[in-house]
């Protein structure tokens, strides 16, 4: 968020005579976020594995590696490792490029709608979901990504830059309204097209996301306090709304900061949640082994579980919501002593006989030969 925020910057919002400064000024910038980015895409693959296989002992297993590459997150996550270095690449020989950052920081974000929940549909509501997730980066990137360049052109509207810089900080703030929308619009169809109009709130997940929409709705508030109620007070002969602004804009860039941490935390929770449930008890199944003729859910991979009593269950690796296979585990919902949603909200249909579901006659199968 940080590389295209920059770029955006440099490339769109300033005026042509600002371009090469603000490029200089973020290089160093763009140099450290670049390699923070390509550092996370490949950490990120190697706990796939982990996910994918037995536990932590398979985050290092170039052999479980090959297999993920085998999946839909494999394949989409190879270029994204792949643009990452790229990125690298150009932030050290070529700095001064912005137009070339800006793209290729895009492509990261959108492929980041190829992977995780926004994949777990196919179909036309897949594609739109992936879509509308897209979008909620790209909105996200330049709200978030914008606000330390914005801080920068404070500084540079004190000088002889003045003008370039209200300029500049005039244009982010029209687009700053839409992209905050985008991000309010399509972060409630997301979460709307994950958890459906059920919401499982004692999931970990559901409590991660809470706490997301209260740190971005501070974000909100104090974008809107700076718009409307700061921006008029600004007096060439006083600099005391102007201050406040920047102190505003600087919490602002932490709570970002939070909201990202926030992010991924959950996925680093979810993570060793995996690797811990990846005892003999847990297996990850994922269509690339099973078979596109028998997969019966909508989404890539799915765990399988046995609990006591000869409960089975279908678990979401993403949310860890559980998700009952049989009668027992059914009746441990609907009592309360476990938690889950019906298995059909992932179920999907069976092509060959319209009006059906897929059999879950496999999964159950797997899931037995845990107890």
């Amino acid at each position: 968020m940080l590389v295209f925020g920059n770029a955006l910057y440099s490339v769109w919002f300033a005026p042509s005579g600002l371009h090469r400064l603000m490029a200089r000024r973020f290089q160093l910038q763009q140099r450290v976020a670049s390699i923070v980015s390509l550092t996370a895409a490949i950490l990120m693959f190697m706990l796939q594995g982990g996910l994918m296989g037995n536990g932590w002992g398979d985050v290092f297993n170039p052999q479980i590696w090959y297999s993920v590459l085998g999946t839909q997150f494999g394949g989409v996550w190879l270029w994204q490792i792949i643009l990452a270095a790229i990125t690298v690449v150009v932030a050290w020989l070529a700095p001064l490029k912005g137009s070339r950052l800006l793209l290729l920081a895009m492509g990261q974000l959108i492929l980041l709608a190829g992977v995780g929940h926004a994949a777990m549909s196919d179909g036309p509501m897949g594609a739109i979901q992936r879509l509308n997730h897209a979008v909620h980066l790209l909105c996200a990137a330049t709200w978030v990504g914008g606000l330390l360049p914005l801080l920068f052109c404070m500084r540079l509207a004190k000088g002889r830059w003045q003008n370039a810089a209200i300029y500049t900080m005039m244009r982010f703030s029209r687009v700053g309204h839409y992209a905050v929308a985008g991000v309010l619009l399509t972060g409630v169809v997301n979460a709307l097209l994950i958890l459906g109009i059920h919401i499982p709130w004692q999931a970990g997940y559901v409590q991660f996301l809470l706490f997301k929409c209260a740190l971005v709705a501070l974000m909100v508030a104090i974008a809107l306090a700076n718009r409307y109620f700061l921006v008029p007070r600004f007096r060439p002969d006083s600099g005391r709304a102007q201050q406040m602004f920047i102190r505003m804009t600087q919490a602002e860039v932490v709570l970002g900061a939070l909201v990202l941490a926030t992010t991924l935390l959950s996925l680093l929770l979810l993570a060793c949640a995996g690797s811990a449930l990846a005892a003999p008890q847990v297996i990850t199944v994922s269509r690339f082994e099973v078979g596109k003729d028998k997969w019966a859910f909508n989404r890539e991979e799915v765990m399988l579980t046995c609990r006591p009593g000869h409960a089975l269950y279908a678990i979401n690796p993403s949310t860890l919501v559980q998700y009952p296979l049989n009668d027992t585990a059914e009746q441990q919902v609907a009592s309360g002593k476990s938690s889950g949603q019906p298995v059909s909200v992932i179920q999907i249909d069976d092509p060959a006989n319209p009006g059906r579901k897929m059999s879950l006659a496999p999964f159950i199968e797997r899931a037995d030969k845990l107890c």
